[in-house]
């Protein structure tokens, strides 16, 4: 994956977790998503970037409590703040 590729799955999974709020999405939902914008990924693609995005700490992981393994990515106040300073 290209450098402006990379950034722009980035700015993807940021978007598509600011529209989602807290409740944050399935890496499929952002995996499909990405796709539907152009953006050719596969979902270990989207799981690197969602935890350089956690390393961050724009995003965060939420573990449902009986199926943890089931996990969301949700946005953290700073990828807000960072997507609003670069006007999105």
């Amino acid at each position: 994956m290209t450098p402006e590729l990379r950034a722009q799955l980035r700015l993807s999974i940021l978007r598509q977790a600011d529209a989602a709020l807290s409740r944050g999405l399935s890496l499929e939902v952002y995996v499909s998503g990405a796709r539907i914008i152009g953006i050719p990924c596969t979902a270990t693609d989207v799981e690197r970037e969602i935890d350089y995005l956690i390393d961050k700490k724009m995003i965060e992981k939420l573990r449902p409590p009986i199926s943890p393994e089931l996990w969301r990515a949700a946005i953290r106040a700073e990828g807000r703040d960072w997507l609003a300073q670069e006007g999105y």
